[in-house]
């Protein structure tokens, strides 16, 4: 799997969106670790998802955020560098 830039280039997804067995997830670019904490854009993606009000999220040492209902992996985070 790979990811496509504006610019037509592309460049291999992280292992943790496609190595799974309940598919591929999302793989959402945030600035720095500071919008970890969920403001502009995961907060987008947490809407789009239908999992903006459940309060609760954390991710794993792949950046996988997992929210707090337990319904799904939501996506991987990736910090741009």
């Amino acid at each position: 799997w790979v990811l496509l830039d504006d610019e037509g280039g592309h460049r291999p997804a992280p292992r943790a969106a496609w190595d799974r067995s309940d598919g591929l997830l999302p793989v959402v670019v945030v600035d720095d670790y500071d919008h970890l904490g969920f403001v502009d854009v995961p907060t987008e993606v947490l809407e789009r998802y239908g999992h903006l009000a459940c309060h609760g999220y954390e991710w794993d040492e792949e950046f996988v955020v997992h929210c707090s209902c337990g319904a799904v992996d939501l996506f991987v985070a990736e910090v741009a560098s």
